[in-house]
């Protein structure tokens, strides 16, 4: 079973980035993604749980990454997986302010969360645009 990594991601509202993770398990050991599907979403922070908690049933703030939607598998056998920020993900939103983020994977009917954190959106000084 894979272990969730707590990884707090900062990022400047309207850039473009991505996101690098690797699935591992318990003992640290990276983990076969063959055959997962996996779905990646930022949302609110509830402000009366622990500062990375996200309000329960709340819709993301922008759409769900899934894989071949946004999140790239770089290595299966190596669990290595790569989630893509278009500047159009968090330009609309709120800056500065804390969100919170969650990757979750099913692997042999086994949901698990494998990534989660603070998701901090950073106010920018120069418009984004081309």
């Amino acid at each position: 079973m894979a272990l969730g990594t707590e990884v707090d991601i900062q990022i400047h509202r309207g850039d473009d980035r991505s996101i690098t993770g690797t699935v591992v398990d318990e003992a640290g050991v990276a983990v076969d993604i063959t055959g997962a599907t996996m779905t990646w979403v930022v949302t609110a922070i509830d402000s009366n749980l622990s500062p990375s908690q996200p309000k329960k049933g709340v819709t993301p703030l922008f759409t769900a990454k899934t894989i071949g939607s946004g999140i790239t598998i770089v290595s299966a056998v190596d669990g290595t997986i790569q989630i893509a920020l278009d500047s159009a993900d968090t330009v609309g939103l709120t800056a500065p302010k804390k969100y919170y983020h969650e990757l979750q994977m099913v692997l042999a009917a086994l949901t698990t969360t494998v990534m989660f954190g603070k998701f901090e959106l950073v106010r920018e000084n120069i418009a984004p645009g081309p």
